[in-house]
């Protein structure tokens, strides 16, 4: 419970208790199929935690990411997963089988990461 200033007044029904890191995810590249992705600008996501819930969120729309953890550790987990996925299905697809806002997420992917060579 909070009190008016929004701090911690009173805790009820604790079951873990456990430091919160919203430090910046400084991304420098991630695997997709057996070969290295790196950034080519650097790329900063900043974490967010929802208090009701206590989840971790992280969101880039530029990049069409939105995700939701339990902990930080599965937060960056489900990003390297999710950039795998983009990089998978929207890069590496053919142009005619991608949508106007499928290429234009594909430009966008493509101004920030490049295949390590």
């Amino acid at each position: 419970m909070l009190d008016a200033d929004g701090q911690p007044e009173q805790i009820n029904e604790v079951e873990k208790i456990f430091e919160v890191d919203l430090t910046t995810i400084e991304v420098e590249g991630f695997n997709s199929d057996n070969q290295r992705v790196v950034s080519k600008r650097p790329l900063s996501l900043k974490p967010k935690l929802d208090d009701t819930k206590q989840h971790y969120i992280l969101d880039d729309a530029a990049l069409g990411i939105q995700l939701l953890a339990g902990s930080r550790d599965e937060l960056e987990e489900a990003l390297y997963e999710e950039l795998d996925f983009l990089w998978r299905h929207y890069v590496k697809e053919a142009d005619d089988l991608l949508a106007d806002d499928a290429l234009a997420l594909r430009r966008q992917l493509l101004e920030t990461f490049e295949d390590s060579v």
